[in-house]
């Protein structure tokens, strides 16, 4: 049929038997601007959609993915296999709900993994993670074990540590291997044999060690401005300490804590040195105490405390 070189107007056209068409399908324009057609649309220039028109593709025709706006494209839309890594603008981003992966990776822009989920949905990152601005982590019950703010970590939850988990990282040529710096025993944390130490001259080794475990032999505890040196008694759960150094924060010594506690000096012992021309009629002391006096040169003990004490000579 021909319709001629002049100007032709029809409210709707049925092109090879219309859109839907049971044999051949076809193509229908409706009068309102609708067109359905059963085959597909090559299209060389630019694609215009909304009231106001909104180019989506380059001047080839191609669809530029920048050119999408948020809301054009739902996930629903998305048929299997219909976007890849290769089908995305690298330089814009893809939102949805739900992302599926068939390989259980993630990988970077030159194919490297970096994050992996095996089948009991555990995920193995490679490199560091950061959460910018803080977070939590939690569980499925939506406790938040722990918090992270700037330079702030806040565990909620029980920390379990593992007896042989704390470790020292630098690695001792004659060992060949790290060692150990303890593990927690009857509800405290008890430092391994040698644990502390420092290095002395000539390259030997000066430690403060804790002893085997389930006998400890030494120990030392701080509290305040407190110092004590223990011994263990007993290997009993919890153990048990006896005191054989004090030194508390006015400057006093304790040595010892028993009659049968044997002190001994290998170098000078200096006792404290007074000058009294009485004699020993003018020094304070306590009882038990022994000076040397440099009026007389001559070694006093006092009998009876006071201000002054009561002093014998002792040579």
């Amino acid at each position: 049929m021909a319709i001629g070189s002049s100007p032709r107007y029809l409210e709707e056209l049925a092109i090879g038997g219309g859109f839907g068409e049971a044999v051949d399908g076809g193509a229908d324009f409706e009068k309102n601007g609708d067109i359905s057609t059963d085959g597909s649309v090559t299209l060389k220039g630019v694609l215009s959609v909304g009231a106001t028109p909104h180019v989506l593709t380059n001047a080839a025709g191609l669809i530029d993915g920048a050119k999408l706006q948020d809301a054009t494209v739902d996930t629903a839309a998305l048929t299997d296999d219909s976007v890849t890594p290769s089908k995305l603008d690298e330089s814009g981003d893809f939102v949805m709900n739900t992302l599926e992966l068939g390989a259980n990776t993630i990988m970077n822009s030159q194919g490297e993994t970096t994050v992996t989920f095996d089948v009991n949905q555990n995920a193995t990152v490679e490199g560091d993670v950061y959460l910018n601005g803080g977070g939590n982590i939690g569980t499925d019950t939506d406790s938040d074990l722990v918090e992270l703010s700037d330079n702030t970590v806040n565990l909620n939850g029980t920390v379990n540590i593992d007896e042989n988990a704390v470790w020292n990282r630098e690695k001792y040529a004659a060992q060949g291997s790290y060692a150990r710096i303890g593990e927690w025993y009857g509800g405290y944390f008890h430092l391994a044999n040698n644990a502390i130490r420092t290095e002395g001259a000539s390259g030997q080794w000066n430690y403060v060690s804790t002893g085997a475990w389930g006998g400890q032999a030494t120990a030392i505890k701080m509290s305040g401005t407190r110092i004590e040196f223990l011994a263990a008694n007993g290997g009993s759960n919890p153990i048990t300490w006896n005191t054989i150094l004090d030194i508390d924060n006015g400057g006093d010594i304790i040595l010892g804590n028993a009659s049968t506690n044997t002190i001994s000096c290998t170098g000078r012992l200096v006792v404290r040195s007074v000058t009294d021309a009485g004699p020993m009629t003018n020094t304070a002391g306590t009882f038990g105490e022994i000076v040397v006096n440099t009026s007389d040169n001559k070694f006093y003990g006092c009998t009876v405390t006071g201000t002054p004490a009561t002093w014998s000579a002792l040579n």
